[in-house]
């Protein structure tokens, strides 16, 4: 957790902004003296992991963690409000899956984020080579993860995961930096080089790559916060990449520099 201080032009105000990572249960004090007795937050769930690969195929990344932004939320000063980071769906062993990424939450789940889906989940079908859903989807085998709220890609016939179809940038706003990349999916023998994991503007949260048997062929794990998992790559069975942690972050005005 941090802060950042800025000088709102044109008064006396001063704009706080807080992060909330790794993942876990957090305590967040309301300041006195908040401005309006409001706070805008922006909520991102953790990435799904990239799942195990087959025979003759690369396994799907994982889906980038959804994203949510609630602005002018109303708080009371010296309220204690919980806040959840959600955690990176965990390292894919077994089947043709992945695991999902957990939500972030700032005091109900009225304000709420809900992790990407592994790899294999989520997509128009379940199994082998097919990207996860979630904030940016998660590429097929071969191909690259979403990034921005965009879909993973597709691969004949292995699907990508279905982005958010909105941008995954702080606040929602255009200035805002970019999270929760897809994971891209794991290469198969004889596949095309070049899948990225989804572009984000943050390292911290970033999903892991997956492995592989033969160098080169694992899929990369998408840009954080909340990035999926990439893909396990070559014909024997190899594991898929965790999910990074997501993260919640909070915007507010006080009268004064120091909180």
């Amino acid at each position: 957790m941090y802060a950042r201080r800025y000088f709102k032009k044109g008064g006396q105000l001063y704009e706080h902004i807080v992060r909330f990572y790794p993942s876990g249960n957090y305590n967040w004090i309301v300041p006195n003296e908040i401005v309006d007795n409001k706070v805008d937050v922006f909520l991102v769930g953790g990435g799904g992991s990239g799942a195990m690969s087959g025979a003759n195929s690369g396994g799907g990344g994982g889906g980038g963690g959804r994203t949510a932004t609630f602005l002018n939320v109303p708080v009371v000063s010296n309220e204690v409000i919980s806040i959840i980071v959600g955690a990176g769906g965990q390292t894919a062993t077994g089947g043709y899956v992945g695991n999902n990424g957990g939500y972030s939450e700032f005091g109900n789940s009225s304000y709420r984020a809900n992790g990407g889906a592994g790899a294999g989940t989520g997509a128009s079908g379940v199994g082998m080579g097919v990207g996860g859903a979630g904030g940016s989807g998660g590429g097929a085998t071969n191909t690259s993860g979403g990034s921005d709220g965009s879909n993973g890609l597709t691969y004949g016939t292995f699907v990508g995961g279905i982005g958010q179809g909105f941008t995954t940038r702080d606040f929602g706003e255009p200035t805002g930096l970019r999270n929760a990349g897809g994971g891209s999916g794991g290469q198969r023998t004889g596949g095309y080089e070049g899948q990225v994991g989804g572009a984000s503007d943050y390292s911290n949260g970033s999903g892991k790559n997956g492995n592989s048997a033969i160098p080169d062929l694992y899929g990369r794990g998408g840009g954080g916060y909340g990035g999926g998992g990439g893909g396990g790559g070559s014909t024997a069975a190899s594991n898929g990449g965790a999910g990074g942690d997501g993260t919640v972050l909070l915007r507010f005005y006080l009268p004064y520099q120091q909180i």
